[in-house]
């Protein structure tokens, strides 16, 4: 349909630069063509977006929502241990993202910035990306 449109416009636009413009009831069988085509166009999209929108609620219901659930669950299973970790004297080393103690300036300056921080000792500390990964790994 839009493709017909297309090759409707540029028929009019060939036709009024050979014929030097439009009588009044040219340009209103034109307007009535145009008006036609852009009905049957938006007719068609609307058909296709809903078919497009109702499969992707149903991907998402199916798929992503139980593992979401599934990760959320998880997380909130090793929430305690990973924030426990994070205070423990089992010192974590450069580039360990699996937990960790942290020296205590070190922690003042993870909370200070939000949850993340770039250690000189340790190398990037994300404690927000510890928290979530549970559920990124679910989906």
């Amino acid at each position: 349909a839009l493709r017909e449109t297309a090759y409707l416009v540029d028929e009019i636009e060939v036709h009024l630069g050979s014929a030097g413009g439009l009588s009044a009831t040219a340009s209103a069988q034109c307007q009535a063509a145009f008006d036609a085509q852009l009905a049957e166009l938006r007719s068609r999209c609307e058909a296709s977006c809903s078919d497009l929108a109702w499969a992707l609620r149903r991907e998402v219901d199916v798929g992503l929502v139980p593992k979401f659930n599934q990760g959320v669950e998880r997380g909130q299973r090793q929430a305690l241990a990973t924030v426990e970790s994070w205070g423990s004297g089992d010192k974590r080393s450069k580039g360990d993202r699996a937990g960790g103690g942290l020296a205590w300036a070190t922690y003042l300056a993870t909370t200070q910035r939000d949850g993340s921080y770039s250690s000189p000792k340790v190398g990037d500390i994300d404690w927000n990306a510890e928290l979530a990964e549970p559920v990124e790994q679910s989906i």
